[in-house]
């Protein structure tokens, strides 16, 4: 489990460094300012949930899930959380609900990329799995 907060802090916090650096427009806050960082974050997030899923050498579909979820949370709980930081330091009147909005939209990005992370790994295990059933069958 301190593996999987530490890849999903990891995952959050490298594309929230690269959200702030390409955040260069005064008076505007966007929780993804370009392309580069939305694919960041997913490489990093399928990255991180792909080594804890082969370090713990799991096939059931739950438990790549969990940690997927796990993984996932940590990472959006980071880079959402620095998403409201970056506006409170741009804008010149940060509301309250422009931080909340912020933080939901920067953790349900991080949310679905984990899920579609999970989805394309678990397929490629689900392949692996048959390859080695259908290899020990003939």
């Amino acid at each position: 489990m301190k593996r999987q907060l530490l890849l999903g802090a990891l995952a959050g916090a490298v594309p929230a460094q690269l959200s702030w650096a390409a955040n260069d427009t005064v008076g505007s806050v966007a929780v993804l300012p370009d392309a580069m960082t939305l694919l960041v974050l997913f490489a990093l997030l399928f990255g991180a949930i792909r080594l804890d899923v082969r370090r713990s050498q799991l096939t059931d579909r739950s438990a790549v899930w969990q940690v997927g979820a796990m993984i996932s949370m940590t990472a959006g709980s980071v880079f959402a959380t620095s998403t409201v930081l970056l506006g409170v330091a741009r804008l010149d009147e940060p509301a309250l609900a422009l931080g909340a909005y912020g933080f939901v939209t920067g953790f349900l990005v991080v949310g679905g990329c984990g899920a579609v992370a999970c989805a394309l790994l678990m397929r490629s295990i689900d392949r692996h799995v048959e390859m080695g059933e259908s290899a020990g069958s003939e």
